[in-house]
């Protein structure tokens, strides 16, 4: 016995109507990801990376933000060396981790910089902290204790 599609339209539009909402569902959930994924403000870019800046403390730590975001290629100085906003950031939001705040320095921190356009970002460790931290804005303080 030969069986054709013609003998089922119904399965034919319920396959085509499923198609469809599949299509749909996937193009709505990748404009709602890139719409997220932006890290424009200061709090955002925070958001973006306090996971990992969770997951790499183990006591107390600070986190400082710059007031503005930094140009692709800007580099920060830090005691005689420079940190180089990474190749491939436009636009990108630089957060300093101090790991250990009440400790004297050639400590642990991070240099965090998340992409004002995509929210990606990339970590640097560090020993020492960037010759401008003083006119950079505490966004956070965890305020642990050992």
């Amino acid at each position: 016995m030969k069986i054709s599609l013609k003998h089922f339209p119904g399965l034919i539009i319920l396959s085509l109507s499923a198609v469809l909402l599949t299509f749909w569902l996937t193009a709505a959930s990748c404009t709602h990801a890139s719409d997220t994924a932006k890290a424009a403000t200061a709090e955002e870019a925070f958001a973006r990376v306090k996971y990992r800046i969770d997951a790499g403390s183990f006591r107390n730590y600070e986190v400082y933000i710059s007031e503005q975001p930094l140009a692709g290629g800007s580099s920060i100085p830090s005691w005689g060396k420079k940190i180089n906003v990474p190749s491939g950031y436009n636009l990108a939001w630089f957060l300093f981790v101090d790991d250990q705040p009440e400790a004297n320095w050639q400590h642990a921190c991070r240099y965090f910089f998340v992409s004002v356009e995509s929210g990606r970002f990339a970590i640097v460790p560090a020993k020492t902290p960037p010759d401008n931290w003083s006119d950079m804005k505490k966004i956070y303080s965890s305020q642990k204790r050992p």
